[in-house]
């Protein structure tokens, strides 16, 4: 009997939350020149900054470093009098070992959403395990996977507004966001790179390398 107490009370606790709720915070506005370690081409400044564990579970509800993947938070600055286009897709992360294209977004999000649809698996067989004729868990299966499949949902809608995106920038905008990499976790601690983000302006075909180091 003290077993079955035991159970129902650690079944009663795993569906007691709500599972459409992801505690997140959003990306505090900054313009690039705000923040020390910044670089200047051409009047575009650029930061980019590595971001600790616990500041991506503030993020994105999840440490991403488990997935091997590396986010870096770039803010750029036009502080020109030209609008610019940013090829942010083909940002580069460089350092002495490697040189890694932006990974895919897709790539990023799919593990995550996996591991919620198998989590919530695995509750779902410890939500319908019955003894003595009475169903433990407080959960129909329907409305478990339902909260799952929305917490996936809102997961995807955090990155994608959070990642750094292709944008036509115009004199005194800012934008803020995330480029994402594949590197596995042993090689983030000490890594030393720099990001490379290609610019454009409006009145030219040329593009010119946006580049600065990392900062932590």
């Amino acid at each position: 009997m003290k077993h079955i107490l035991i159970l129902i009370m650690m079944t009663s606790f795993v569906f007691g939350g709500d599972a459409k709720q992801i505690e997140v915070i959003d990306l505090p506005f900054k313009e690039a020149t705000m923040l020390k370690g910044y670089s200047e081409v051409m009047d575009i400044s650029i930061h980019a900054k590595s971001i600790s564990e616990d500041l991506q579970e503030s993020y994105f509800d999840q440490d991403l470093t488990d997935d091997n993947v590396y986010p870096v938070l770039v803010r750029i600055t036009n502080n020109s009098m030209k609008k610019v286009l940013l090829h942010s897709m083909d940002a580069k992360l460089i350092s002495q070992e490697f040189k890694l294209n932006r990974y895919p977004l897709e790539n990023v999000i799919t593990p995550y959403q996996e591991s919620i649809i198998r989590n919530n698996a695995i509750l779902g067989t410890i939500g319908n395990f019955t003894t003595l004729g009475m169903r433990l868990g407080s959960g129909d299966a329907e409305a478990d996977s339902g909260d799952a499949q929305a917490r996936s949902e809102a997961i995807r809608n955090e990155f994608y507004k959070k990642s750094l995106k292709e944008k036509l920038l115009y004199p005194g905008d800012t934008i803020s966001g995330f480029v994402f990499f594949n590197i596995k976790e042993k090689n983030q601690e000490n890594l030393k790179a720099s990001l490379n983000v290609k610019m454009q302006f409006m009145n030219s075909l040329r593009k010119y390398d946006l580049k600065t180091d990392i900062t932590k």
